[in-house]
């Protein structure tokens, strides 16, 4: 065993790697003899009188320029070389990053939620949703996206407005008005208004409201309800800013609109969700359209009339009207 092991150790190179090796040194040590032995004659041939030691300095000078630009040539060789592997490297890298997103894609194949999203019953200020997830994959982190658009017109006004009144975006607005300030008489101030819609949830078993900050879970081949309601988030300046916006309710909110001679109101609402890599889904429609709120209104009217009303961006480009909404009366647009 241990004369093997011995065998072994002193075994690791194989004797023609020696051979072919010494092989190549010889070569190398034959040709720079015979190049400084040719050079020596060539000098000596043109100038015979040169003394010895001087053709032998000017040889060794030739030889020694001749074996740097052989490695010189050696280090160019190794570079380029060394490019090849470094750019063979870079697509091995480009490739293996491919084959991996191939299977990132794979894989979120196999786990995409499909979830089927409508409107239910409405009460108070909160909107119940039917989930219905057909998908392969859990559905997460529900969000309501709702915006809303007004207008000091409305469709029962003059005839030229049975084409539909022009909307603008209601947090483009500044309502200015006059407030009452104890020791200074009335202040002038300037109101921003927006509209904002609470984390859809369950219903708690503890409570009858929604849950306000749950991010829910959805998972594939499950049915349920979520519910959130529809406030405001008032700004006033000053003191008031996005910083610290001020909460009223989805009556407040109307009725300040309608103090301010705002008559129509017309809002787009859509929903989306994340899968289970976080990432987020398309949004949905849930439900868009316009009201008219001189008498006022609730939430529930709001998604009732949006049965038979609808909202629709203006495409015409270099106008004034580019970009804002007009509404309809047919809910499809």
């Amino acid at each position: 065993m241990a004369a093997e092991l011995s065998e072994n150790k002193y075994s690791i190179v194989p004797l023609w790697v020696a051979l072919i090796a010494a092989f190549s040194l010889s070569i190398v040590v034959s040709t720079v003899v015979l190049w400084a032995f040719i050079t020596f004659s060539v000098v000596y041939s043109i100038s015979p009188n040169t003394s010895t030691i001087e053709i032998g300095k000017l040889t060794a000078s030739l030889l020694a320029i001749v074996i740097n630009l052989f490695f010189s040539a050696g280090l160019v060789y190794i570079y380029i070389r060394q490019t090849r592997v470094l750019r063979d490297q870079r697509d091995i890298n480009q490739e293996q990053s491919s084959i991996q997103k191939s299977q990132q894609r794979i894989m979120e194949a196999e786990y995409i939620p499909a979830v089927d999203i409508s409107v239910g019953e409405v009460e108070g200020d909160e909107i119940q949703i039917n989930c219905s997830n057909e998908g392969t994959g859990l559905a997460k982190n529900f969000e309501i996206d709702i915006e809303f658009f007004v207008s000091f017109n409305s469709m029962d006004r003059p005839a030229e407005f049975d084409q539909g009144v022009i909307l603008e975006s209601l947090s483009e607005k500044v309502f200015s008005s006059r407030q009452e300030v104890p020791n200074h008489g009335l202040v002038p101030q300037e109101a921003h208004l927006n509209g904002t819609a609470t984390t859809p949830s369950r219903k708690s078993d503890n409570e009858n409201l929604a849950q306000i900050n749950t991010g829910e879970i959805l998972r594939e081949q499950e049915d349920d309800i979520f519910y959130f309601s529809l406030s405001f988030e008032k700004f006033v300046e000053p003191g008031g800013g996005p910083g610290n916006p001020n909460p009223i309710t989805f009556h407040d909110g109307i009725q300040f609109l309608r103090m301010v001679g705002i008559e129509t109101l017309g809002f787009q609402m859509n929903v989306a969700y994340y899968d289970i890599f976080g990432e987020k889904t398309s949004p949905k429609n849930l439900a868009s359209g316009w009201i008219n709120i001189r008498n006022g209104t609730t939430v529930k009217k709001l998604i009732n009339n949006s049965k038979e009303t609808g909202i629709f961006r203006i495409p015409e480009p270099f106008t004034e009207s580019f970009g804002k909404y007009r509404t309809t009366y047919y809910p499809y647009l």
